[in-house]
């Protein structure tokens, strides 16, 4: 299967990832692209 992003659904994933950089660090940024990258799986 094939996931096609929507650009808003892109632009609001990665706002979503620069909000968790703004806020925390770098380990929760990659803890929350991998559990992303692991439901699209």
């Amino acid at each position: 299967m094939q996931i096609i992003w929507a650009a808003s659904a892109k632009q609001t994933y990665l706002d979503a990832i620069e909000q968790l950089f703004e806020k925390w660090n770098i380990s929760v940024v990659d803890t929350f692209e991998l559990q992303v990258s692991q439901l699209i799986r």
